[in-house]
């Protein structure tokens, strides 16, 4: 599906979680989507395509 783990929307860094959509935006810098997602527990990981995927909390946790 894409590349990076973070993935801009009109010039601004953007989460969107690769299972449920999930979407948290408003980031100005990379910087800024990283120490959140680190800050809030979401994952990022490879998958078996070597693509880098994003996952919320909720998902990685296993649980709606």
């Amino acid at each position: 599906r894409r590349n990076t783990m973070i993935e801009y929307n009109h010039g601004k860094p953007e989460l969107i979680c690769d299972i449920c959509g999930h979407t948290e935006d408003g980031f100005d810098t990379f910087k800024e989507a990283v120490d959140f997602k680190k800050e809030n527990n979401w994952r990022s990981k490879k998958n078996m395509d070597g693509e880098w995927e994003e996952i919320c909390p909720v998902c990685w946790l296993g649980g709606k």
